[in-house]
């Protein structure tokens, strides 16, 4: 499928080689500070990147934004194939990285010669060098002047979050942790999340589904929330606690209530630790004032770092 021809640039912040003005990068630079903390993916041997246990990049060498820059961002959300990306996708729910797993998982053309399986990777944001920028979507489409129609409305980028480059874990720098969808199912995903096996085969109309689901869920049973602490501590150390807080966030738990707070953190996640980039870069906002998986789960994890470092504190004080 051919790319539209480029629109008429006058209005915006591109020059009419289609490069960024000061005045869009400007503005592009400021939208990474919205980016959140943690960031989920969905990856497998047929993602259009290359993806390890030890770094997750581009197919390509991520260059210097100009004429051609609005081309792959263009392409790359239109989810083509026409253009080499220079960008990795993230999203900030960790239900939109599952969905796509289980979809994909699911689908009968999918193929795992190499049987490395399909995987969610969770990445720390705070530990990415600056000189890996991640943007985003939405404000790279504002920047490059994408239209907010067909065939984009298909899809919410508002949950989508791009990397320029790669980001590598190092033997002191644990930056992202994965773990096999097949596991999270082995270790009773669909048991707690039941609407996970919705047979939707739209993808975005699936995930609103099991939003929405969750969201109506009565009961929250404590045997649920210690599995979905089990089953978080088959990542990283320093990603388990954020794990099992954006998984137990996709329930309807308030946390805004701090006896919820104080019960998960002493009795549900006791065994998960504060992550160490929590105590050398404390996070003091949450993201946005709607409710939804993605709040909660900052709301959740932040409040039970800083009580677990309140009473460490106050243990230290004594």
């Amino acid at each position: 499928m051919a790319l539209p021809p480029s629109p008429d640039l006058s209005d915006t912040g591109l020059d009419s080689s289609g490069s960024l003005e000061s005045s869009g990068f400007q503005a592009l630079e400021g939208s990474r500070s919205t980016v959140p903390r943690y960031l989920f993916r969905c990856y497998s041997p047929s993602s259009g990147s290359i993806c390890s246990v030890k770094r997750i990049r581009p197919r390509t060498p991520p260059t210097a934004f100009g004429p051609h820059t609005r081309d792959i961002v263009e392409c790359h959300l239109r989810w083509g194939r026409q253009i080499e990306s220079k960008f990795v996708s993230w999203t900030n729910s960790i239900l939109v990285a599952l969905v796509y797993a289980i979809r994909k998982l699911e689908s009968d053309h999918y193929k795992d010669a190499k049987k490395e399986g399909i995987c969610i990777a969770v990445l720390d944001v705070s530990t990415v060098p600056k000189t890996t920028p991640i943007y985003p979507a939405n404000a790279l489409m504002e920047a490059f002047d994408l239209p907010y129609d067909t065939p984009y409305k298909q899809y919410n980028h508002s949950w989508e979050f791009l990397v320029h480059g790669k980001v590598k874990n190092t033997p002191s720098n644990q930056r992202f942790s994965v773990l096999a969808i097949e596991e999270f199912i082995a270790d009773g995903l669909f048991s707690i999340f039941k609407p996970f096996q919705d047979p939707e085969s739209r993808l975005y109309a699936r995930m609103n589904h099991v939003r929405e689901e969750l969201r109506l869920q009565s009961v929250v049973l404590d045997a649920d929330i210690h599995a979905i602490a089990y089953m978080a501590t088959s990542y990283h150390i320093e990603f388990a606690l954020p794990v099992a807080s954006a998984l137990t966030a996709m329930l309807p738990v308030d946390t805004r209530l701090p006896a919820n707070i104080k019960v998960l953190s002493e009795c549900h996640f006791k065994g998960l630790r504060v992550p160490y980039s929590y105590l050398t870069q404390p996070q003091h906002s949450l993201n946005g004032p709607e409710d939804n998986e993605v709040s909660r789960f900052h709301r959740l994890m932040l409040s039970v770092c800083d009580l677990r470092i309140d009473e460490e504190r106050a243990l230290q004080g004594r």
